[in-house]
């Protein structure tokens, strides 16, 4: 999608499920109103957005699972509030937005673990979860930025880029890796 995607005033809206092939949308992302949507699964292979995230006022979402894979950078402006059941916001995607914010957080009148910006960080994985995928030096450089805290990598930690891997400088806080490093 070239432009802005709106997804809004649906009462009897419950999936997103059709949109499984969408893969980039070129303005911001608003999620509204939409008072039967329980899951924003649909959304799994959106990897960039160009601008805002607004997530507010669907009564019965619990979780933003659906969103892990959008790209931090590409969100300008994060907006969750007044989905009065979500409680799970600590997604990927979320996370690594809030680790280094590029404009404005506004998260409030959710439900527990999603009520505040403080908890929405605090649920936050110190690492990422499985295996962990490097393909380009910009990759490696911002790892610190998104988990600064981390030194323990569970799974493996693959580094295998095309475009040009000079250095593994933002990896020097690792200290194991439970899996294979390749």
């Amino acid at each position: 999608i070239d432009g802005f995607l709106f997804i809004r005033y649906n009462d009897v809206l419950n999936s997103l499920l059709g949109l499984d092939n969408l893969t980039s949308i070129g303005g911001y992302l608003n999620i509204e109103d939409n008072d039967a949507l329980t899951s924003l699964s649909g959304l799994d292979n959106v990897t960039s957005i160009g601008g805002g995230l607004y997530i507010r006022y669907n009564e019965v979402l619990m979780s933003l699972a659906g969103l892990d894979n959008i790209d931090a950078s590409s969100i300008d402006n994060l907006h969750i509030l007044g989905n009065t059941n979500l409680s799970t916001c600590e997604v990927q995607s979320i996370c690594n937005y809030l680790a280094s914010p590029g404009g404005t957080v506004e998260i409030h009148d959710n439900a527990t673990g999603c009520n505040s910006q403080a908890e929405v960080e605090a649920a936050c994985p110190d690492c990422p979860t499985g295996n962990v995928y490097f393909s380009s030096q910009e990759e490696i450089d911002d790892f610190q930025i998104y988990y600064p805290n981390c030194t323990e990598i569970e799974g493996d930690v693959v580094i295998e880029g095309y475009d040009y891997i000079t250095n593994l400088n933002g990896l020097s806080g690792l200290t194991a890796i439970g899996g294979e490093l390749r």
